[in-house]
């Protein structure tokens, strides 16, 4: 029996690997042994983000019920985040999910880089698992953004716009950056449900009333959102006082419904903006991806793939609209810098190092630590 064995590495930071995979798989009928995973159509293997497949050859096993996969710990940067696997049998066309969702790292989670996987009776119910664990993990990063007291704009990819809400309380999605329509207020926030007030016309919140989007009275059911964040880092609006109905608007900036346009020509995830996020004097963490930051190690160099701690923590000091130093929160007269390389805002392409400020260093690293930052 030749089972189809694919694995996916996850999407955090430096979850790939370039150690040697292994696998042994469990059935009733007995195992396959150890076995290196080192041919697939893929032409690096366990890149993030990447599901690599592979043929493995067996007696036939049976039902499924456990494996054991590992690395050899060899290689820099050998850690590995491994999401799942799935093994498919030729010969009951059943396929067997093993749900991981962990790192194999001497360095990270508990130092283990063996993992011992039971398979999911249900495989539906495995990707349900899966999904609720990643919709948690990116609620966890984005939930400051609803923070009560924040001032929020919400952006469309598809139109191009941001929303706005009108003094006759219609609402679109083709506003300009700067359009004093489109700043919402978060007056009320509990758990992920939140009232959007009108920056501008305090008297008006964002609704959805009968499954239209509209401006109403602050404070009634309607303006109650529940927020949902997505794995791209987005977000929907949905009622808060009926389940179902979201916040959609056509290519053309138009509230719409579903029913109503072809999936292709709506849009119902938005990009939140926090406005005043980089003010002067603010403390940010720079995450690298949901459950990551940037982080100041002891020998002045930084790292992408810590875990938010107050290593992570960094003073903003504004020089000019859009040009920012960021000073570690923990040990004051650090810099960010970014040398030797080029900054497009990716901390993966760039060399980050920090070094501590003086006098005499001061004119040679200042413009290394200025950076442009695509916010306001």
């Amino acid at each position: 029996t030749v089972y189809e064995v694919h694995v996916a590495t996850g999407e955090l930071w430096n979850a790939g690997t370039v150690a040697n995979i292994y696998i042994s798989v469990y059935g009733e009928k007995g195992d396959t042994g150890s076995r290196q995973l080192f041919r697939s159509k893929s032409t690096l293997n366990f890149l993030r983000g990447q599901v690599d497949s592979f043929l493995l050859e067996a007696v036939h096993l049976g039902n499924l019920y456990k494996i054991v996969i590992a690395h050899d710990g060899l290689g820099p940067g050998n850690g590995w985040f491994l999401d799942d696997v799935v093994i498919k049998d030729p010969t009951t066309n059943r396929e067997y999910t093993f749900f991981c969702h962990r790192w194999l790292d001497q360095g990270e989670d508990d130092g283990k880089i063996v993992r011992e996987l039971y398979a999911k009776n249900n495989s539906i119910l495995s990707a349900r698992q899966k999904l609720e664990v990643i919709r948690k993990e990116t609620w966890a990063a984005e939930s400051w953004k609803f923070r009560k007291g924040n001032t929020l704009q919400f952006y469309n990819r598809l139109t191009g716009g941001f929303v706005r809400l009108h003094p006759d309380s219609t609402v679109d999605a083709v506003g300009e950056k700067t359009d004093k329509y489109g700043f919402f207020d978060v007056i009320f926030n509990k758990g992920n449900v939140c009232i959007f007030q009108s920056h501008e016309l305090r008297h008006l919140s964002l609704a959805l009333d009968n499954g239209s989007v509209t401006g109403m009275a602050s404070g009634g059911a309607s303006t109650e959102m529940r927020v949902l964040s997505q794995p791209n880092r987005c977000a929907l609006l949905e009622s808060a006082r009926v389940p179902g109905h979201l916040v959609i608007f056509d290519r053309h900036g138009k509230i719409t419904n579903e029913s109503s346009a072809g999936y292709a020509d709506l849009s119902k995830e938005f990009v939140v903006f926090v406005k005043g996020v980089l003010l002067n004097s603010a403390v940010v963490l720079l995450a690298t991806s949901l459950c990551q930051a940037l982080c100041l190690l002891p020998d002045g160099s930084c790292t992408g793939v810590g875990k938010p701690s107050e290593k992570s923590y960094w003073r903003v000091h504004k020089i000019s609209s859009g040009i920012c130093m960021f000073e570690s929160v923990k040990n004051a007269r650090m810099f960010l810098r970014i040398k030797d390389g080029r900054c497009d805002g990716a901390v993966s392409i760039c060399s980050c190092f920090s070094q501590r400020m003086s006098k005499t260093l001061a004119k040679n690293c200042y413009e290394c630590c200025l950076l442009e930052c695509f916010a306001f």
